[in-house]
């Protein structure tokens, strides 16, 4: 699996398509998916178009619900609509179908973050993507998987953000407080702070989300599981 920027200019994009599949007819980010020939079988541009767009993580993982098919979880930030329309379009967003999960269907205003799930496993079709973010820049960095004891899977996504407003956004709930003494700060400190949210795969919905930094700027850059359910994360702070 590959990812990264491509241009605007995609006559001669290296589309591989699928019968059926989701494609895109413009992006700044991409991904490519080889077969186990190492033969290209899906290959797509994702997201919007702008100069500082990308699509900056993957992740494989099987769903915790049926069918439990075999999915590809991606993230990375996309630019605002230009006002009054523009020639490359903006990030594809599809609601989850279940109930009360977490749905951002527009930018809200800046870069934002976002997150998507595409099926890899029969119909490549894309099945959840949403922005996540406020009134600054937003990006998504990286994703990581954990297995809860109950069977049921979560999603880490980690970045960082300049949006105010990133705590009270009307209507919408970014970052979750699962109460009982986890770290929660919903604030921001400096200029801009890293963010952790975690993603219930079973239901779509965020389950804790927290602000991580100071009073300058921070990104929390990698988020990883190691053995024992332990999470670990890396970043940067001035």
């Amino acid at each position: 699996y590959l990812r990264g920027g491509s241009s605007a200019t995609i006559t001669n994009y290296p589309y591989v398509t699928p019968t059926g599949a989701y494609t895109k007819g413009n992006g700044a980010g991409f991904f490519v998916l080889f077969n186990s020939a190492y033969q290209i079988q899906w290959c797509t541009p994702f997201g919007s178009h702008g100069q500082y767009d990308w699509m900056h993580d993957l992740m494989i993982a099987r769903r915790s619900i049926a069918p439990f098919n075999k999915v590809l979880y991606v993230t990375g930030w996309a630019v605002s609509p230009i006002p009054g329309g523009g020639p490359w379009g903006s990030l594809d967003v599809v609601p989850s179908p279940l109930p009360n999960s977490y749905y951002q269907a527009s930018s809200a205003g800046g870069t934002d973050a976002y997150f998507a799930r595409l099926d890899i496993d029969g119909s490549f079709q894309l099945e959840y993507s949403t922005y996540w973010g406020g009134n600054g820049q937003d990006r998504g960095m990286s994703l990581a998987q954990s297995l809860r004891d109950d069977g049921g899977l979560d999603v880490f996504i980690s970045g960082n953000t300049t949006s105010s407003d990133i705590g009270s956004y009307p209507a919408m709930e970014r970052l979750p407080d699962p109460g009982g003494g986890v770290p929660f700060r919903n604030s921001l400190l400096g200029n801009s702070d890293g963010y952790l949210l975690r993603l219930d795969d079973a239901a779509d919905q965020l389950t804790w989300g927290t602000l991580i930094g100071g009073e300058a700027n921070d990104a929390v850059v990698h988020v990883a599981i190691a053995p024992g359910d332990q999470l670990l994360l890396t970043g940067h702070t001035k």
